[in-house]
């Protein structure tokens, strides 16, 4: 992994834009409450790092283990650098801070990076690996204090890779239903500091919907 690909833009990490919609789907590669998923985006200032090359989705894991969304059902989204109204752990007030380490895993698996990932399904091993990876970004979340497989232990280890790093161009949509309400929190990684410099300013002067 690229350090400098990961390193903090001064200025951005507490940027906050408001954005478009988001349609999840579960990934051919998922289960039915578990990561990968597909995040269909529609009005988002810049298109998201996907493993599909980009285009209309991204594949996303949830950092929230006890918030749910409906298939189908389309999100108003911000791009924060926190879970909104969510986190077992590790909250500061009303948000919980995205975890450096769950960024730089994140950033590895949708650069195609990530070591021993079954990327082409070739083993038939992408689904089980995704619920580890989930489980890993659980766990580095606070949401679960177990790592259950030996492929999430080895993703988790793989994570301390981040530690210093900052968050990079890493970040958390947090999607709302049309009441406001916070329904979830997906990872999503933007593609350069450019945009995340102008994602940042339009924070500033965007007013954001909020529970």
């Amino acid at each position: 992994m690229n350090k400098i690909a990961l390193a903090l833009v001064a200025g951005i990490a507490c940027g906050t834009s408001q954005a478009g919609t988001i349609i999840m789907a579960q990934s051919v590669y998922g289960a039915p409450a578990s990561g990968e998923f597909n995040a269909f985006h529609s009005g988002l200032a810049v298109s998201p790092l996907s493993i599909n090359g980009g285009g209309t989705y991204f594949e996303t894991f949830c950092l929230e283990k006890n918030e749910f969304f409906n298939y189908g059902q389309a999100y108003n989204v911000t791009i924060d650098t926190f879970a909104d109204a969510g986190g077992i752990s590790g909250q500061v007030g009303s948000v919980d801070p995205l975890d450096e380490r769950t960024a730089y895993l994140y950033y590895a698996f949708i650069t195609g990076t990530l070591a021993g990932y079954d990327y082409s399904n070739a083993f038939n091993l992408r689904q089980s690996q995704g619920l580890a990876l989930q489980n890993a970004i659980w766990f580095l979340e606070g949401e679960t204090n177990t790592l259950d497989t030996l492929d999430a232990i080895n993703f988790f280890n793989f994570s301390a890779g981040g530690i210093g790093q900052g968050i990079g161009n890493v970040r958390v949509a947090n999607l709302y239903d049309d009441a406001g309400a916070k329904v979830q929190s997906q990872i999503i990684a933007i593609p350069t500091p450019g945009a995340l410099a102008g994602l940042a300013m339009a924070g500033i002067f965007a007013g954001r919907r909020r529970r």
